[in-house]
């Protein structure tokens, strides 16, 4: 008997229970399996992340901190780094390993605007508690209010840094928690 003909409410739940790493491994073995795998919900996790961060080197040019993968995505024991050309390549890729997912906390950092399109199609399919946003500098807080615009069906929680213009507070959307960081 193979395990393809098992009734889909076993594969489904199999397919919950498999951590992304697998999940990766197991549609690369045949077609039928990389059906399957697109096809179902790749569970619950407690945390996932997206990171998206530029700093100025020595000599003033932006770069990412993460060198040529500018872009940093968890999601459960999986990190993932994806260069900037990449990214809606990415989206194309993650349809074909889960059709849903589910997170009790997502954390998002996003400073670089022409990002803030993409984070908001990559959360499309996404089941999330908790929508997390850490800002440290006014471009990430307007960015973040973007995301939130863009993405109005979360409930959030913010930490935000002290040097924050103030004035950008009256922007915030109702929120679980928010939080003021002390240096």
């Amino acid at each position: 008997m193979s395990i393809l003909s098992l009734p889909d409410v076993f594969l489904n739940d199999l397919m919950r229970r498999m951590a992304i790493q697998d999940r990766l491994n197991l549609r690369l073995t045949c077609r039928a399996f990389e059906r399957t795998v697109a096809d179902t919900h790749a569970g619950y996790f407690e945390e996932g992340e997206i990171y998206v961060h530029h700093h100025k080197d020595r000599n003033g040019l932006r770069g990412s901190a993460y060198g040529k993968s500018p872009v940093k995505i968890r999601i459960g024991d999986l990190d993932i780094k994806i260069p900037n050309h990449e990214l809606y390549d990415f989206l194309g890729f993650r349809t074909r390993l889960f059709s849903g997912i589910s997170f009790g906390r997502f954390k998002i950092h996003v400073d670089q605007e022409s990002t803030v399109e993409f984070v908001r199609l990559f959360l499309t399919n996404f089941k999330i508690e908790v929508l997390d946003f850490s800002v440290i500098s006014d471009i990430v807080l307007e960015n973040s209010l973007k995301i939130m615009a863009a993405v109005p069906h979360f409930p959030y929680t913010m930490s935000i840094h002290p040097l924050i213009d103030a004035e950008m507070l009256q922007f915030l959307p109702p929120m679980e928690v928010l939080h003021f960081l002390v240096e």
